[in-house]
């Protein structure tokens, strides 16, 4: 089966919409989520969670040993790395 370029970035826009659903079911008194929230608006594990919430550049706001990040935040983080290709 041949996959084009358009069909993989018709694929990454349904998951940047479905990421953004997401965040719009959070309630909007709860600003900052924890890495199991963040795992399941990214559709990933936990790990992977964590580990994107330590690169250096990630909206982290650090309250002791809690790692949260503001909703905001995140939205803007994730339209800053949306890739299309231009091919």
């Amino acid at each position: 089966m041949f996959v084009s370029n358009a069909d993989e970035e018709i694929r990454m826009l349904q998951r940047a919409k479905e990421a953004g659903e997401e965040l719009n079911k959070i309630e909007a008194d709860k600003l900052f989520i924890d890495k199991k929230q963040l795992a399941e608006i990214c559709g990933c594990s936990e790990k992977v969670a964590g580990r994107l919430m330590k690169e250096k550049d990630f909206p982290l706001l650090k309250l002791g040993n809690r790692m949260l990040v503001n909703i905001f935040a995140l939205n803007e983080y994730t339209q800053h790395r949306i890739i299309l290709s231009d091919k």
